[in-house]
């Protein structure tokens, strides 16, 4: 073979590994995503496909998480709402059902969930603490301050966050009564660290 016809046979090879390539790389993306759409919007092809769907449950909540472990929402309600308020509300989110209510504190605000999908925080502003809950058992844990500061004075939680991996360890946005600026804490267990960063929040 000439080395004319060697380097257009070698071209061709390239080109059609090139061609090979390309199909078995798109050909799956357009399957699955062909897939995807009929799942989701094609009833009558895919009778047993879950679509997206908005439900409305009448319940005043000052705020709401959803633990992917066991696949239930958790609002706090507060005391506004008279019977059945400062507690931790449990939601099916399938059904739109309340399925428990447990009484967690004076005015349950801000919620977070650790990473375990079982471990709740909740912030309560009128006891200026958080308090743990355990989803899986729906009881009530330890309580702790957040502190007094000698100028804005008694701290609420305006934010709070689990350490990933680590159900214990709770970082909190904090601020005075009486002031917009406040500051972020870290607690093990309830016990603060000595480090605090500095910070301001809105409502």
């Amino acid at each position: 073979m000439s080395p004319y016809m060697r380097s257009r046979f070698r071209s061709n090879l390239r080109l059609l590994f090139v061609l090979t390539l390309t199909t078995v790389v798109l050909v799956p993306a357009v399957i699955i995503k062909t897939i995807r759409t009929v799942s989701a919007f094609d009833d009558v092809l895919a009778p047993d496909a879950q679509a997206d769907f908005v439900r409305v449950i009448p319940l005043t909540a000052n705020d709401v998480v959803y633990s992917p472990t066991t696949k239930m929402l958790y609002a706090s309600v507060p005391s506004t709402v008279g019977a059945g308020g400062n507690s931790i509300k449990t939601i099916d989110p399938t059904t739109g059902a309340i399925t428990s209510s447990v009484l967690i504190g004076s005015e349950p605000n801000r919620l977070a969930i650790a990473s375990d999908g079982t471990t709740l925080y909740a912030g309560l502003d009128g006891a200026y603490s958080v308090r743990k809950f355990d989803v899986s058992t729906q009881t009530p844990g330890s309580q702790f301050a957040l502190g007094l500061d000698s100028f804005n004075g008694l701290n609420r939680a305006t934010d709070l966050a689990v350490a990933p991996g680590n159900p214990d360890l709770l970082v909190v946005a904090r601020r005075g009564t009486s002031s917009s600026s406040g500051n972020i804490a870290a607690y093990d267990n309830g016990t603060q660290r000595p480090t605090v960063a500095p910070g301001s929040f809105g409502e």
